[in-house]
């Protein structure tokens, strides 16, 4: 067991330590499960069907040595190197093609699910499956290009739930699957740099959701947030999220002129409105929401 004197003061671990999660996509999702690990989490199911190969090596944590494995295995090795008493589940297979037996392995009982794959099907499949099984959701990604990236959470009495946030991508991405296009984005011009950095951020607010109520700094973490359920992160100085336009600059109120604004900023925002007042499917049968 990892020794985290230093982090009690601030982080309820014994709670963490109980927790169970369920990681989809353990590609760029290494750093992230290992800062959970080093954190106090002790139980994890891991989902990804791809292996290792060397040009992963320049953007996620795996080794040379890790070359040609199930990437679901390196990561269960490197997370036990740190906490050999950790639980850890690995299933070498694609979320958006479990049977019913594998989704419950995989899903049943898991306090949280972390999206973390670059593939819209994967993270849309992975939050159906969390609420069709009760657990807190979150998604994690990249901008094209490396130049943001976002963080969507789900608590279990959050407004929202992924398909409602994003109701014109979810649009875009089925009327581009039945045209046989995708528009998943490459990781071309996303170093690890960048992947880190939003995981860093992921990492907290996933810290917040499994221990909210704890008298400590990431026990009061969603409360802070309110039902500002998404976190949009600026690191490209010249990235705009529509031509001429700074999302973050403008939500901020940041002066044009301003000497000292560049980059490197996060806003937190909430749903809108007619999106919560349609809930989905899933959302009404299994969560309970009506449709005003």
């Amino acid at each position: 067991m990892i020794n985290t004197r230093r982090i009690q003061s601030v982080l309820d671990v014994a709670t963490l330590a109980e927790k169970v999660i369920t990681i989809v996509g353990t590609g760029g999702g290494l750093f992230l499960a290992l800062a959970l690990i080093r954190s106090g989490l002790r139980r994890l199911r891991i989902v990804d069907p791809d292996t290792v190969d060397d040009v992963n090596l320049c953007r996620q944590f795996f080794t040379k040595d890790d070359i040609g494995k199930q990437k679901v295995e390196a990561t269960k090795e490197a997370l036990l190197a740190v906490d050999p008493e950790a639980d850890v589940e690995i299933f070498p297979l694609d979320v958006t093609k479990l049977c019913e037996d594998d989704k419950k392995a995989i899903f049943a009982g898991s306090d949280l699910v972390l999206a973390l794959s670059d593939n819209h099907a994967a993270q849309s499949t992975a939050s159906k499956l969390a609420i069709q099984h009760g657990c807190e959701f979150m998604s994690v990604g990249i901008y094209p290009g490396g130049q943001g990236g976002e963080i969507f959470r789900m608590r279990r009495n959050d407004p929202a739930c992924y398909r409602e946030m994003f109701p014109h991508r979810f649009v875009q991405h089925e009327a581009a699957h039945v045209a046989g296009k995708s528009l998943d984005p490459t990781s071309d011009g996303a170093p690890i740099s960048v992947g880190t950095l939003v995981d860093s951020i992921a990492c907290d607010i996933a810290l917040g959701m499994l221990t909210a109520g704890a008298d400590n700094r990431y026990g009061r973490l969603m409360e802070q947030l309110g039902d500002r359920q998404l976190l949009v992160i600026k690191i490209d100085p010249a990235w705009e999220t529509s031509p001429e336009r700074d999302l973050i600059r403008d939500e901020l109120g940041i002066d044009q002129e301003n000497p000292f604004y560049v980059a490197y900023s996060t806003i937190a925002m909430a749903a809108a409105s007619d999106s919560i007042s349609q809930p989905c499917h899933d959302c009404q049968q299994y969560r309970g929401c009506v449709v005003e």
